[in-house]
């Protein structure tokens, strides 16, 4: 089974990545992020969020975190945190289940 969540780090992310930024300028800052068909979810090291609802806002141009229930927060934030966590096709199944 594959992982359902795509999950992004930018700067920094696996060593093997050929885009492997050493040193964070800030542009971008550095970030991880999960997609979904749903929706994507993004936190910055600066620790701002931000959710996009990929089905009304496609063009992820209207940051709707801040209506999100904080219980829906939480779960997005867990689910990125063991996903960044896990290594491999088994464990990210396994991380990456949002209630």
């Amino acid at each position: 089974m594959d992982c359902p969540y795509r999950l992004d780090c930018k700067p920094g992310g696996s060593p093997d990545d050929p885009d492997r930024q050493e040193k964070s300028d800030g542009i971008p800052p550095t970030y991880t992020s999960i997609r979904t068909p749903e929706g994507t979810y993004v936190e910055y090291a600066t620790g701002e969020r931000e959710y996009y609802d990929n089905r009304t806002d496609p063009h992820q141009l209207n940051n709707t975190y801040a209506q999100l229930p904080a219980d829906r927060r939480d779960q997005l934030h867990q689910t990125l945190k063991k996903l960044t966590e896990r290594r491999g096709s088994a464990e990210c199944t396994a991380a990456a289940t949002v209630p």
